[in-house]
């Protein structure tokens, strides 16, 4: 995930480095100021304050790039997300100076920082399984000062044959060969002779040579996704981060490299500064920075209200995504396949402080609308309505098809829709007047008019009457379990039509903007045009959705008392 905001925050852990006293006193301040429990360990020292995975922990490193890889090594495996404080003097990857933190955890604290997303790459044998940010390094045995000191035979000589996919890339013969993320380009790589990958959410591994007898032989790039298998000619040595035990390894074993599951997620806020910055500045690059660029891409930004309330829900939706997804992949790895009434009110709390968070940050006057209780009441016309998890029986049992929706109402009508399911990452968005999409791409409804080519979806249905009545008549009536997915999969052309014998408003709002942008139609059962009802939230009503064209047959076929 790409820039997605920080929103909560309850205790601070950080890991410092020797000599940085100063500095962590000076975060512990930050920190108090702002009423978060604060704990700082040694580097090294066994950390205990995260027995449970996750949470609303905060990790921060204060120190250089060697103080940075051993944080990863805590922080990544739980997927907790922190931020770097730089003490060093040569590294990239720690971004923040220590005169900044007053203002850096104002704007992380309070809900304004984000979240990228870095690469890690794995590395697996019959024994060995290890992950890194920066690089997996395949070398002779000894290094320049062991062989002046040993006078080994080896001679510093490694050979090493190398596929991607199972395609032959070739023998790579000399001091051995990196697989480095687009985070470690700026390591060993770029000693090396390697290029610079710009890190933040690039999906890239790179095979980068050391030395090699071959002159004309160049780093390679593959996908993330792509399987780099090394075989060891020669007796060899692994080495993942530079910073970890070497591991000998014998030739003929068989390494596995691949993008790591699990990604780094490094905090930035506004006073980090950035990857070619500080590139250019402590590589003494000839770049001039043109200062004034960041300033007028801000100027550029969205100034209309309805397209940054937008920006906002799509930023707030896959935020509250991330925490709902992990629970959820718990739920298909678990061997009854449920999830515990304890971890469903864990993930509905947690996403809906996420979008709370978020929302209320930006727009603080709106109120917050949340299945059928207030959590911000604001001044203005506006209203947030929004369904933290949506098909919450589907994510109980492990089925995909569970989405958080997040709508803005002015008066009963919802103006902003955001849908987004963290198991496809598909996000459907719409904002009045612009339009309706799936992801980038814009969607629109079939033109279909007849019931019985059409395919027909289906909400809660008590009698068992809808199914009955349309089943030989449509295609097929099919049920999601997830209302929001109905309607935009109505939307999206993905079906004709959608039916719900009785929705609350944080079931249907994001869905209603999204299909009415896209140009589909929606009433009660007897045609009147349907409304949300934020007053009074107690209140079921009908809902009658399609592609527009199919509406008035189905009203027809609808039998006067309803269902």
């Amino acid at each position: 995930m790409r820039g997605s905001r920080l929103a909560t925050t309850e205790r601070v852990v950080c890991i410092a480095a020797p000599g940085t006293e100063e500095v962590v006193d000076s975060v512990a301040s930050a920190v108090a100021d702002h009423g978060r429990a604060f704990v700082t360990y040694d580097v090294g020292e066994t950390i205990e304050e995260y027995r449970i995975t996750g949470g609303d922990v905060l990790g921060v490193v204060v120190g250089g790039d060697g103080t940075f890889l051993r944080a990863v090594e805590e922080f990544a495996p739980r997927e907790i997300p922190f931020l770097s404080i730089d003490t060093g003097t040569l590294g990239f990857l720690t971004v923040t100076a220590p005169e900044a933190i007053p203002e850096t955890f104002d704007e992380i604290l309070g809900g304004e920082a984000t979240i990228i997303e870095h690469l890690q790459a794995r590395v697996v044998a019959d024994d060995i399984d290890e992950t890194g940010i920066n690089e997996i390094q395949f070398d002779a045995p000894a290094t320049r000062r062991r062989r002046a000191e040993t006078e080994q035979s080896s001679g510093g000589r490694c050979e090493l044959e190398v596929f991607v996919d199972g395609e032959y890339v070739g023998r790579y013969e000399g001091e051995g060969i990196l697989v480095n993320t687009p985070t470690g380009s700026t390591a060993m790589a770029l000693s090396s002779g390697g290029p610079v990958h710009f890190p933040a959410g690039n999906e890239t591994l790179q095979i980068t040579p050391l030395h090699t007898y071959n002159a004309s032989v160049r780093p390679i790039v593959a996908d993330a996704d792509s399987e780099i298998t090394v075989v060891p000619a020669t007796d060899a040595r692994l080495s993942v981060d530079g910073s970890r035990p070497e591991m000998a390894v014998t030739a003929g074993t068989k390494f596995t490299v691949t993008g790591a599951e699990t990604p780094a997620y490094l905090v930035q806020s506004s006073f980090s500064n950035r990857t070619m910055d500080t590139l250019t500045s402590k590589l003494g690059w000839n770049v001039k920075r043109r200062a004034d660029t960041g300033n007028r891409e801000r100027a550029a930004g969205p100034t209309d209200l309805l397209t940054a309330a937008g920006d906002v829900a799509r930023e707030a939706a896959v935020a509250a995504g991330r925490p709902a997804r992990r629970i959820y992949d718990r739920i298909e790895r678990s061997d009854s396949g449920l999830v515990s009434e304890e971890l469903v009110g864990a993930a509905l709390s947690r996403s809906e402080r996420i979008i709370t968070a978020i929302v209320g940050s930006a727009f603080p006057d709106h109120t917050v609308l949340s299945e059928g209780w207030t959590v911000n009441a604001g001044t203005s016309p506006y209203t947030w309505v929004i369904d933290p998890i949506d098909g919450t029986g589907n994510f109980v049992h492990g089925n995909p098809n569970f989405t958080v929706a997040i709508a803005l109402a002015k008066d009963q009508t919802p103006v902003v829709g955001v849908v987004y399911s963290p198991v496809t990452e598909e996000l459907f968005h719409a904002v009045q007047g612009k339009g309706a999409y799936r992801n980038e791409t814009p969607i629109e409804p079939t033109d279909r008019a007849r019931i019985d080519e059409s395919m027909l979806l289906s909400g809660y249905d008590p009698t068992g009457e809808f199914l009955k009545r349309y089943y030989r008549r449509a295609r097929g009536v099919r049920r999601l379990g997830c209302a929001s997915l109905h309607l935009c999969y109505v939307a999206a052309g993905s079906a004709d039509a959608h039916w719900e014998y009785d929705t609350y408003p944080w079931d249907v709002a994001a869905g209603l903007c999204i299909l009415r942008e896209a140009g589909g139609e929606s009433t009660h059962a007897d045609g009147s045009e349907y409304e949300l009802q934020l007053e009074d939230t107690g209140t079921r009503a009908s809902l009658l959705s399609s592609n527009g064209s199919l509406h008035g047959a189905l009203l027809e076929a609808f039998p006067e008392d309803g269902f």
